[in-house]
């Protein structure tokens, strides 16, 4: 598990095992340790190998605790391609 700390910036880089040139919609979808769940529209980084990013402001980075964020992505033929969920702990500064 990859361990970050809260209120700072953070960076997600996400693979998808598919090739998402073309794709509609490309999020990271997320669970805060809360239960509270959202999507951040991601950057294509290389669409050939799959990898999306979001870089997280640190203001939004609000809670100490595991998160989980999983990559999301509609292609242009309507079929939605959901990657594997990574866990990642918040840690609060000095823990």
């Amino acid at each position: 598990m990859a361990k970050y700390f809260k209120g700072q910036t953070w960076q997600a880089d996400i693979f998808v095992p598919v090739d998402i040139t073309g794709a509609g919609t490309n999020q990271i979808k997320y669970r805060k340790p809360s239960g509270a769940t959202g999507a951040w529209t991601a950057t294509v980084v290389d669409a050939e190998a799959g990898w999306l990013r979001y870089i997280l402001p640190a203001a939004n980075n609000d809670e100490s605790g595991t998160w989980t964020v999983w990559g999301y992505v509609v292609q242009a033929d309507a079929s939605v391609i959901i990657g594997s969920p990574l866990e990642v702990e918040m840690r609060v500064e000095g823990y």
